[in-house]
């Protein structure tokens, strides 16, 4: 895994179609006001790579620590109930953790190694893939439709994986491309992104290349209907593309590389990236605003009239990592 991560030290989204509805009781109302700040105290956990949740008392970040001096490497994952962070204490021994998404009450996680993993109530089934690759995203159309993507940026050649869980089995599927990230609309609407600017879309029946516009690399995706996606990335500088239904259309950041985004129900989208830039995108004005960090910001996530997440860490050091977890109420 550390070759990966020294990899990043040297390297370094308005239409129509069938809508994501928001769940009304988890819209909140935003405090413009506030701005970012810490959710909780990160020190001491690693660092975060990913955060969800299903509601405003439901929220998951996800990260750990990798293996430092001989020392052993370990995932977290911290849960909000609507009052109090907290980790979460009934997580078996796990690798670092890079995403996590959920469905149906059930919550699923991937990270390092292969490793993916279901929660559901107070019970946790990991499952042993026999796979060495990191797996970097994971969307949950239905407890019984998720899929979970991967594969080694250092060593592109190798290819990737996706892999699909249907309610009983993980069955994997090995591709061409390292892939980072995997959202979707449906179970016969989803897009994949990775390395090279590759974007693979799911119709149902077969995973097929998109024309991106750009042989940088999407790092991360997210969108609120069948014509409205936008995917980010870049590496020295932030760029995105973004589609309409019809094509995907390459759009530039005067930022550095970008890492995670989130879009709401009004096709605004957040974004996050290196040296602690976040940037919000409404049409065709970026917005920079102050994180108060300058540690990477892997991943993004909100509700519809706030809160916003992101969540990193140094990544772009050696470890020991250290995590910042970001609210904007």
């Amino acid at each position: 895994m550390r070759s990966f991560y020294l990899f990043l030290v040297f390297a370094s989204l308005a239409g129509c179609g069938e809508a994501v509805e928001p769940d009304p009781a988890c819209l909140g109302e935003a405090d413009d006001a506030v701005g970012w700040m810490p959710a909780f105290d990160a020190s001491g956990l690693g660092a975060f790579f990913s955060v969800w949740g299903a509601c405003h008392d439901d929220v998951w970040t996800v990260g750990g620590q990798p293996e430092v001096n001989g020392g052993v490497e370990t995932g977290v994952a911290v849960h909000f109930d609507g009052a109090t962070w907290a980790p979460w204490p009934h997580l078996p021994p796990s690798p670092v953790l890079h995403w996590v998404h959920g469905a149906g009450g059930e919550v699923f996680f991937a990270g390092e190694h292969g490793h993916l993993a279901r929660v559901k109530g107070g019970d946790v089934e990991q499952f042993d893939m026999g796979l060495e690759m990191p797996l970097w995203g994971l969307f949950a159309v239905a407890t019984d439709d998720v899929w979970a993507v991967g594969g080694d940026p250092s060593n592109p050649a190798d290819g990737g994986a996706l892999i699909h869980w249907d309610g009983a089995q993980w069955t994997i599927t090995e591709t061409e491309a390292v892939l980072f990230k995997v959202w979707g609309t449906s179970s016969d609407n989803l897009w994949a992104v990775g390395v090279g600017g590759v974007i693979l879309h799911y119709d149902g029946g077969a995973w097929l290349p998109q024309v991106s516009g750009t042989t940088e690399d999407l790092v991360s995706l997210w969108g609120r209907s069948e014509s409205d996606v936008v995917a980010i990335g870049g590496r020295g500088q932030g760029l995105g593309v973004r589609w309409d239904g019809s094509a995907w259309s390459p759009f530039e950041l005067l930022t550095p590389g970008m890492s995670g985004t989130w879009m709401d129900s009004e096709g605004v989208v957040t974004a996050g990236g290196s040296r602690g830039t976040l940037a919000r995108i409404d049409g065709a004005e970026v917005v920079i605003e102050d994180a108060g960090t300058m540690d990477l910001l892997h991943g993004i996530f909100g509700f519809d009239g706030g809160p916003r997440y992101a969540v990193g860490g140094s990544l772009t050091r050696q470890p020991p990592w250290e995590g910042v977890v970001l609210v904007d109420p």
